[in-house]
């Protein structure tokens, strides 16, 4: 079986290479058709010198890196579409490549297992769950069993991101519970939309692609929500579901991330040592045995 790796960029040479650099730990990419489809910036935008810089690290990339992969492709815009715009033709031309598309935003840290995760998936072997289900519309490697609600786990100071130490404490004591458990590769069903990293089938896409098309966002009385959050709504107002990794098996470059739960976005840019929260790459996982569970006790809160 093949599949299409989507990864949308913009501006981010060197955590876009972070994140090319990270998918090389994975198996089967002799299985993988990768498309970088990359957003033009405007001329005159503060984006511009980057996103060249981009285009031609990419280009470098496929020169040397192509015979690690079935294919690579680069796709670069004519005009700056934008990042709902840059995701619709991102999955469009990924299904030119495959009937099996996975998409990626460019600051998102591939876990060792990430594409086994995927394959599980779409090779219909996950336990209790089956990709022929209407309801099911595809699987992300994001998590959000961790409860970490409080907002006292971390504070700001300038340029710097303090943590509170009991998350630290929590992600040590979530880790002893997981091992002993052995819950490393359960799955849950979630009636919401991911939008960092997802997979999915043709046909499941076309559900809920509208939200990412100018007649959405382009329609005034409709567009009352962001596409992202306007597509999460329709899939739990319809009773669908994704997939959501009980582990996360991504990392985020230049966010922070309440153990996969929470985002806090930031001025300027990534900090060298981007604060760590759980994944699947701080386990020595053996198997890839997945499994469904509908539902887990979430008592992770800091108190």
């Amino acid at each position: 079986m093949d599949l299409c790796l989507c990864i949308q960029c913009f501006n981010k040479p060197i955590e876009t290479l972070l994140v090319l650099s990270s998918l090389e730990k994975n198996d089967n990419l002799k299985q993988i058709h990768l498309l970088l489809y990359v957003d033009k910036a405007n001329e005159k935008s503060k984006s511009y010198e980057k996103n060249i810089e981009l285009i031609k690290k990419l280009f470098s990339y496929k020169n040397e890196k192509e015979y690690l992969f079935k294919s690579i492709t680069i796709k670069v815009s004519d005009i700056n579409l934008g990042p709902y715009k840059c995701c619709y033709n991102a999955i469009e031309t990924g299904f030119t490549l495959s009937e099996h598309v996975i998409f990626s935003e460019d600051d998102c840290i591939f876990c060792k297992d990430s594409i086994k995760y995927f394959m599980a998936y779409f090779n219909n072997k996950i336990k209790n769950i089956d990709i022929n289900d209407e309801n099911c519309l595809g699987i992300t490697s994001s998590s959000i069993y961790f409860g970490f609600t409080k907002k006292n786990s971390f504070t700001i100071d300038g340029s710097n991101i303090i943590s509170n130490n009991l998350l630290f404490d929590k992600i040590k004591n979530i880790k002893e519970i997981i091992k002993a458990n052995g819950t490393i590769n359960s799955c849950q069903k979630i009636n919401w939309a991911p939008n960092k990293q997802f997979g999915l089938l043709k046909h499941n896409w076309n559900k809920i692609k509208f939200y990412r098309t100018d007649n959405y966002m382009l329609d005034k009385i409709l567009n009352t929500k962001a596409p992202d959050e306007a597509t999460a709504m329709f899939v739990r107002d319809n009773n669908m579901y994704f997939i959501y990794s009980y582990i996360p098996r991504t990392n985020d470059l230049g966010l922070y991330h309440e153990l996969g739960c929470t985002t806090l976005y930031y001025n300027g840019c990534p900090p060298n040592d981007t604060i760590k929260y759980l994944t699947t790459d701080d386990f020595d996982i053996n198997t890839c045995e997945y499994e469904l569970h509908d539902k887990f006790e979430t008592t992770n809160n800091i108190d």
